[in-house]
């Protein structure tokens, strides 16, 4: 991740979602007008979680209109949302540490920072097809046209 920022360091907004994600596009959107709305440095895209994804992605607390934690891969953990989609400033590019495995790591550290971070909440479904069991449950959807 920290090789591709380097790459496009004149960028000053960067948008991610992971590779092997599906879910309606519409929330790519949202978040950016709450970024802009907020003059954010960083809005996160956020999914109601479904039973089968519990302790599968990165699990967001929020209160009082933020992210206030976020939790990797933790079955223990209850939390109702996950982000799938994250906007962020370059000012955050400084979080980012080489062994990252994605920018989602900077969250965190961006919350004990005290820097705000925003969210919208997608009324569809997130999917992780990481996995061909999980690429499964996004079969398992009515196909709407």
């Amino acid at each position: 991740v920290l090789e591709v920022i380097k790459k496009y360091k004149n960028f000053d907004n960067y948008l991610l979602s992971m590779p092997d994600s599906f879910f309606d596009m519409g929330i790519v959107d949202t978040i950016y007008k709450e970024y802009l709305k907020n003059n954010s440095l960083c809005t996160l895209g956020l999914f109601k979680i479904q039973n089968f994804q519990k302790g599968k992605l990165g699990q967001c607390r929020i209160k009082n209109n933020n992210v206030v934690k976020v939790v990797d891969k933790d079955e223990e953990c209850d939390f109702e949302y996950a982000w799938g989609v994250m906007m962020w400033n370059k000012k955050l590019n400084n979080l980012i540490k080489k062994n990252d495995p994605h920018t989602g790591y900077i969250i965190n550290p961006a919350i004990k920072n005290k820097i705000p971070i925003n969210y919208a909440i997608s009324s569809n479904q997130y999917y992780d097809c990481g996995t061909f069991e999980e690429y499964k449950e996004l079969l398992k959807e009515p196909i709407i046209v």
